[in-house]
């Protein structure tokens, strides 16, 4: 028999696109994006990038909270990073306040992935949640300083992809022990339609 890190169990009940993986794609970009913005040549296609990774991040998030073995503070923290990738959009497009709006967005987007630490202890390792509390907090802190004009403007695209990277890398590690929840949740799931199935055929 399979076991719970058998990933087959998720195709065989149908249970749709994994929000493990959603989320690693939006983490994936989220390393990307920051590390363009550093060439020039290369800025138009480092904010798009950036954009897409806000969306795939926040709708991993709202279907990982939406599932029974995380919180529906997932889907709150998801709807942030929408919200701020909405921002992004107003902000591109030349609305007056949406720069500003949308720097100010990212710090309670960044606090919450630190408040998703304490919900999560059933579903994530104490290094997964150390990892995005500290990523959380340390990005809050340095949009913060930005938004502040406290942030030295040489070498300011280094600190945001260095703050960038530790995020992404977070969200990667979370990614990961998602999928071993959903797994587990697809095994257990699996083997009681299963056995139900048995049960009806013996009738």
């Amino acid at each position: 028999m399979n076991g719970p890190d058998d990933s087959d169990a998720w195709g065989y009940i149908h249970a749709g696109i994994r929000p493990s993986s959603i989320l690693t794609v939006g983490a994936a970009l989220t390393l990307i994006a920051p590390l363009l913005l550093l060439w020039p040549a290369a800025q138009e296609a480092a904010w798009l990038i950036w954009g897409v990774s806000l969306i795939l991040v926040g709708v991993g998030l709202v279907l990982t909270g939406m599932r029974p073995w995380f919180s529906v503070l997932g889907v709150v923290v998801g709807v942030l990073y929408l919200i701020h990738a909405v921002s992004m959009g107003a902000a591109l497009a030349g609305h007056d306040l949406a720069p500003l709006i949308y720097r100010v967005l990212a710090i309670p987007k960044l606090l919450a992935l630190a408040l998703l630490v304490p919900v999560s202890r059933k579903c994530l390792g104490p290094h997964r949640r150390f990892l995005l509390g500290a990523a959380g907090v340390l990005g809050a802190t340095k949009v913060a300083l930005r938004v502040a004009n406290l942030l030295p403007v040489q070498g300011a695209d280094l600190v945001d992809a260095a703050v960038n990277t530790l995020v992404a890398v977070a969200l990667f590690t979370v990614a990961r022990g998602l999928r071993r929840r959903e797994n587990e949740w697809a095994h257990r799931v699996h083997a009681d339609t299963s056995a139900s199935f048995a049960d009806f055929n013996e009738r």
